[in-house]
């Protein structure tokens, strides 16, 4: 069809390209007058629309005044929208469309309730039959990150760079378009534990949940942002660590729970989803360890190479941090450029020269890094292991592989 148009809209016909054209979805905008053609179908070598299939209709919008822009540019679609339920659209450049969740947790969500008028916060909802339907408007928000309790748009800051290149998660397909669910009472309040730890700062997580103490499942989808909300629910200051082991109970333990936050919550209570599970097995719990002002990892010094990559001094030993693309940001950038005493920092993604003298596999690598806003010491970042590889029951602090999803690996630079 885009060829055909493309064609078709050529006032000199020996001019008209020869090779057609790509076509781009877009939301319709409100405009005066009907639709006329809203299916079509065109032979591979049609050139002009009268070799084409498509029925008149006459689909009258009822739009025959200018737009009229709405105080409130946020809104909810579907049945139980009225109760705070629905999928979140936005309204921008005079039509709706609709928002992607890529990156959105709990505080977002919680604007966007609070903009809607429900005051207890929200938490963002999963719906995959949105996944590939062509019927709904472009992505017109996505992309943004916004501070706990924030009340409007303007708060909210854009993604840094380093979330840019996963916008195809934002793409037509809608596999992330928001739906949202606000809540009709204050968010629940969870005791937290680490138990069986050699001092008060470690050991395994556990949360009271229904009036039982459940152990928290270790997967691929337990990310380190995690760690920022159990620290400020235990009172800790400074960063830490976590990696899995075997429970520290009875094998028989079936009930586990998942939990996922995005980092800036205030507690777990908040976090966007907190459920059981049945799981048997015994070697995937969550163990942590939060650092104490006389921890080597407060100490923590670090330099730069002449290309930009950054090398951490820990304990007599250099340290080289992994550059994945969701783990190597501006934030973890600007803690070590004021580490250094300057300012602000740019995160880069430097490629590892490979030679028969090194083997990336056996040099101390930091694989996971997690720096929260306004963090001004490598101490007060978290850190783990990529859970896809078959160390993940390590600490993070050892030998480990740099390679990101296309095999490449990659080491962090400012």
């Amino acid at each position: 069809m885009a060829g055909v148009a493309s064609r078709a809209i050529s006032a000199d016909p020996s001019r008209a390209p020869r090779y057609g054209g790509v076509p781009i979805f877009d939301a319709i905008p409100p405009s005066p007058g009907p639709v006329w053609i809203n299916y079509i179908e065109c032979p591979l070598d049609a050139n002009d629309l009268l070799d084409c299939y498509f029925p008149w209709v006459n689909q009258d919008r009822g739009v025959t005044e200018g737009v009229i822009i709405p105080d409130v540019k946020f809104r909810l679609i579907g049945p139980r929208s009225d109760t705070g339920k629905g999928r979140l659209e936005y309204f921008r450049d005079g039509y709706w469309g609709s928002v992607c969740s890529s990156r959105m947790g709990t505080s977002e969500a919680s604007l966007f309730c609070h903009i809607l008028g429900f005051t207890y916060g929200g938490h963002i909802l999963v719906n995959k039959t949105n996944n590939g339907r062509s019927d709904l408007g472009p992505v017109l928000l996505d992309g943004i990150e916004c501070p706990w309790n924030s009340e409007d748009l303007d708060q909210c800051s854009e993604r840094l760079w380093a979330f840019k290149d996963f916008r195809y998660m934002c793409s037509s397909l809608h596999a992330y378009t928001v739906e949202l669910g606000c809540r009709s009472d204050p968010f629940p309040d969870y005791e937290i534990q680490l138990f069986r730890g050699n001092s008060k700062h470690e050991g395994q997580l556990f949360i009271k949940y229904d009036d039982s103490w459940s152990p928290v499942y270790y997967d691929q989808g337990f990310s380190i942002k995690k760690l920022n909300v159990v620290c400020k629910q235990l009172g800790y200051r400074h960063g830490g660590e976590m990696h899995t082991k075997q429970f520290v109970y009875e094998n028989g333990q079936r009930k586990w729970l998942i939990l996922e936050c995005n980092g800036k919550e205030q507690n777990v209570g908040h976090c966007n989803t907190v459920r059981h599970i049945d799981y048997h097995y015994s070697d995937n719990a969550v163990f942590i360890k939060f650092y104490e002002t006389s921890d080597p990892e407060l100490q923590m010094t670090v330099s730069l190479e002449s290309d930009g990559k950054v090398i951490v001094h820990r304990q007599g030993e250099t340290w080289k941090i992994c550059a994945y693309d969701l783990v190597w940001d501006d934030v973890a950038a600007t803690t070590v450029c004021r580490m250094m005493s300057n300012s602000n920092g740019t995160a880069i993604h430097l490629p590892y020269e490979l030679s028969s003298y090194n083997d990336p596999e056996m040099e101390n690598s930091i694989q996971i890094l997690y720096c929260p806003e306004g963090a001004s010491h490598l101490g007060d970042c978290f850190y783990g292991r990529d859970s896809d590889t078959r160390d993940m029951w390590l600490g993070p602090w050892g030998p480990g592989y740099c390679a990101n999803d296309k095999y490449e690996v990659l080491r962090a630079g400012v």
